[in-house]
């Protein structure tokens, strides 16, 4: 059993603090000393204007609505709203073929030139499991006319990210931000979403935990990061093993089984929360197997041998189901 991630101590403390002085002073969520400063912050950061949102899926949602008529995405490794979202705004989806989430330059270039999308909507880190050549999609994009939307959720704070025309994060439990809910769109040209932004709005207690949680995004990453690695490691079969990630998936021939197996001996957090996630699933890769799911465990306070005893609890649980 592992400590479940919750968010940290100060970005606690914040969001109490906050709670206790709503109804004083500044009424409007858009004028709230807090979030204007978390605006400030992600701006500078991200070299670009920030919106804080209510979650990331209205950040989605704010984005697609200024997207065009026809959105690429790829055929796994996103998030569920990719598909559902631009269908709900009338617009036409299409899928790009990748490998297992990893987005080929080459096929994104033929999938342009075929379908003639508006934009393309995709992931920083595939199925959070590996990082996208995301330089190389922006540029092939732009040259092409698309516009790019990058959901940087899973990789927040890593230089590789954050380079598309438009940025979508959700901050909501358990992210690299992880808060109890909240979001954030950030592009130079955002006045058609502005609507949206102004009706999804964060709510200022959870802007003040978010000032908390952006301080310690690098340190967080960079223990999960860590963590992949051991139990990519340990176990030889996990897929994307030259990759960061901040999720390490295995092909297997019977998921259900093997989750089962690893709950019982111990991959589960202290509020019972399974750390495996079963495939085929469009979120994580199409294929039969698990993802162990790190970004649901408090990684800056486990060691390197906290991280062998998940492996050795998961390799127990995969024999002798790998393929």
């Amino acid at each position: 059993m592992f400590m479940h991630r919750r968010p940290g101590l100060k970005a606690r403390e914040a969001m109490a603090e906050a709670a206790m002085k709503l109804g004083e002073g500044v009424e409007s969520a858009e004028e709230h000393p807090q979030v204007k400063e978390a605006e400030k912050v992600l701006s500078e950061a991200l070299s670009r204007r920030v919106r804080l949102m209510a979650s990331g899926n209205s950040a989605i949602l704010a984005a697609v609505k200024i997207a065009g008529r026809e959105i690429l995405i790829p055929d796994q490794g996103g998030w569920k709203s990719f598909k559902t979202i631009p269908e709900m705004l009338g617009k036409k989806v299409v899928g790009l073929e990748t490998k297992r989430g990893i987005i080929e330059p080459e096929k994104l270039e033929d999938a342009i030139h075929k379908f003639q999308p508006s934009a393309f909507l995709f992931t920083s880190s595939a199925g959070y499991m590996a990082e996208q050549p995301v330089e190389e999609i922006v540029r092939i994009c732009r040259e092409e006319g698309v516009l790019t939307i990058e959901d940087i959720s899973g990789a927040f704070g890593d230089s590789f990210s954050g380079r598309a025309d438009i940025v979508v994060c959700s901050t909501g439990a358990p992210k690299i931000l992880n808060l109890t809910s909240g979001g954030f769109i950030g592009g130079k040209e955002l006045d058609g979403a502005m609507e949206i932004i102004r009706a999804s709005r964060i709510s200022p207690v959870v802007a003040s935990g978010l000032l908390e949680e952006i301080k310690f995004a690098h340190h967080v990453l960079d223990s999960l990061y860590r963590g992949a690695v051991v139990i990519k490691e340990d176990i030889p079969e996990a897929l994307f093993q030259e990759s960061r990630g901040i999720a390490v998936g295995i092909l297997c021939s019977d998921p259900k089984k093997v989750a089962y197996r690893a709950r019982a001996y111990g991959m589960i957090t202290d509020i019972g929360r399974s750390l495996i996630t079963t495939c085929p699933r469009y979120e994580r890769f199409n294929d039969r197997g698990i993802v162990v799911e790190l970004k649901k465990v408090d990684a800056v306070s486990l060691s390197d041998e906290d991280f062998k005893a998940m492996a050795d609890m998961v390799g127990r649980a995969l024999s002798p189901e790998i393929v």
